[in-house]
């Protein structure tokens, strides 16, 4: 029997916090689909936590870009969580721009609020299981 992947979805200062962890990586296609619910629910800035994403971060990567570009046309910023900086540079260097990243959800929520953040949160307000 294998285990589910789970898509942690929590409000973080206000900012909608898609946490992706599990035994196994969740596809890319339900990572970008619950990004894309949340930028058509009117959120501009949103936070991907991608550091327990496992081996998949370029299929996640390529799954994410047309939900970032869907983000950026309405003005918002899509923040990754984790050390992906060479893991975008690699898959397209055009997609600089795309896609924001930060080490820690804490410094993603500082960077969106322009103020210290600190987030230790381990509720949620909602919680997809795939």
């Amino acid at each position: 029997m294998s285990r589910a992947c789970v898509l942690d979805i929590r409000v973080e200062s206000g900012v909608p916090l898609v946490d992706v962890r599990g035994a196994e990586a969740p596809s890319s296609s339900a990572i970008a689909a619950a990004v894309q619910a949340l930028a058509r629910a009117g959120h501009l800035e949103i936070v991907v936590n991608l550091q327990q994403a496992g081996d998949e971060v370029h299929a996640v990567l390529q799954g994410l870009m047309t939900a970032a570009r869907e983000v950026r046309a309405h003005h918002g910023h899509l923040v990754l969580v984790g050390a992906l900086r060479q893991a975008i540079e690699k898959l397209a260097p055009d997609l600089r721009g795309v896609f924001h990243v930060a080490a820690s959800e804490s410094s993603a929520l500082s960077r969106i609020k322009r103020a210290r953040v600190c987030a230790a949160g381990t509720c949620c307000t909602a919680r997809v299981v795939i």
